[in-house]
């Protein structure tokens, strides 16, 4: 495949040309155009909010119907780094993640809580200061909602129904709980939902994590449309190899 560069127009805010192609695995390229104002911008009014896609942006992705088991939980190379330079920052972080597995019975809700709490959570911690992110900064769809459960349910309850991504819901509680606005919220994921949620959402940008094969198939995708997401197209979409590439060029 040609580079990147040669397919659409891009402006490179935080990267110096030379390394284009992600050789140095610390880079980020926005495609079409870049935001007005980001995190790495100084100086900077106030903190911003990053959320977070659990499979194939902190852990591992292994394919339909993912993560639902503890022995297949393993966390992606520099994930929990990432996590603490974003905290570290003066930055909010919290996780929206689908779990869809939930309503089609192949785990429930309290197994998945019991993994984010011994393994992500865990896991983050021991990339910084333990006790970062606790159970109630990760935000799960469960699949229920479509089903009649209910249009969502209060940003602070664990066992709320939100719709899946696409769909705002996850967004729209985790910045509620927060109190930070989306013109000052990043999504970052590795799939067009993730990018259609942040776009439904409203936020500021969106980053496309491509270490995942969602993610390499969501990049294709938007070359084909020339960086630009049809559904959203004033939304600014960056693309990364990893979050701490994202990261590093962000914080």
């Amino acid at each position: 495949m040609l580079p990147l560069y040669l397919y659409v127009g891009m402006l490179t805010l935080f990267v110096p040309a030379a390394r284009f192609g992600f050789d140095g695995g610390q880079q980020l390229i926005w495609l079409s155009k870049a935001p007005k104002s980001l995190p790495v911008c100084r100086p900077s009014p106030g903190p911003w909010l990053f959320l977070l896609d659990r499979d194939g942006v902190l852990n591992e992705d292994v394919g339909a119907p993912g993560v639902i088991r503890r022995q297949q939980f393993q966390m992606i190379k520099g994930a929990a780094a990432a996590v603490d330079k974003i905290v570290g920052s003066g930055h909010a972080c919290k996780i929206v993640t689908n779990q869809s597995c939930i309503q089609k019975g192949l785990a429930t809700r309290e197994m998945i809580d019991k993994m984010h709490e011994e393994d992500l959570l865990s896991l983050l911690g021991d990339g910084g200061p333990r006790g970062c992110l606790g159970l109630a900064d990760v935000y799960v769809a469960d699949g229920r909602a479509e089903q009649g459960a209910g249009p969502g349910s209060p940003p602070d309850s664990l066992q709320g129904s939100y719709r899946l991504k696409p769909a705002p819901d996850l967004l729209a509680a985790a910045m509620r709980a927060s109190g930070t606005p989306a013109e000052r919220t990043i999504m970052v994921g590795d799939n067009l939902t993730d990018l259609e949620a942040a776009g439904a959402a409203g936020v500021a940008a969106a980053v496309l994590v491509t270490s995942s094969a969602h993610g390499r198939r969501a990049e294709k995708f938007l070359l084909a449309q020339g960086g630009v997401l049809s559904s959203f197209p004033d939304l600014p979409i960056g693309v990364s190899p990893s979050l701490c590439g994202a990261v590093s060029a962000l914080c």
